[in-house]
């Protein structure tokens, strides 16, 4: 009888362990997070393919420019013609040598007066090739003599 016994409480102990160790429940748990963002990328692109495109506009009339003739102005006009150099000169930062020479510009080279020289007998002048203010002798310049010069500001070297 005791043999009987131990042969029952060692078959319950059996049965217990593999109750134990059996899968019981095989169902995994649910990823809530996981499953709720899948489900909601999923709708977005569902809803990004199903949108409607845009509606192309109407194409508008678009009017094409037409050319316009500008008669050129002549001398008779009242158009002044330009100033020139008269012959190869030198275009100081100031008046004179006492400054450092700009550029020599050549002969017959249009030039713009922007300014009397506070010294008598200087124009400021644009330099045509370095496009940047510099001295020139007033006997080195034409200039029209319908040009009225005394609009244009009467200018200091710098020091």
């Amino acid at each position: 009888m005791k043999r009987l016994f131990c042969l029952f409480v060692i078959s319950i102990i059996l049965l217990i362990n593999l109750a134990a160790c059996s899968p019981g429940n095989t169902e995994p748990e649910v990823d809530t997070a996981g499953t709720l963002a899948a489900q909601m990328a999923q709708e977005i692109l569902v809803q990004t393919a199903a949108a409607a495109s845009p509606t192309p506009l109407p194409p508008t009339a678009t009017l094409t420019p037409t050319a316009t003739l500008t008669p050129e102005p002549t001398a008779t006009q009242g158009t002044l013609s330009p100033s020139r150099v008269n012959k190869f000169a030198s275009c100081w930062f100031g008046p004179g040598s006492s400054y450092q020479l700009d550029s020599n510009i050549s002969e017959k080279k249009k030039v713009e007066i922007v300014g009397l020289g506070s010294e008598p007998g200087w124009y400021v002048i644009i330099n045509p090739y370095f496009h940047k203010q510099c001295w020139i002798r007033m006997e080195d310049v034409d200039v029209d003599p319908a040009r009225d010069l005394s609009v244009l500001p009467v200018m200091t070297p710098k020091p």
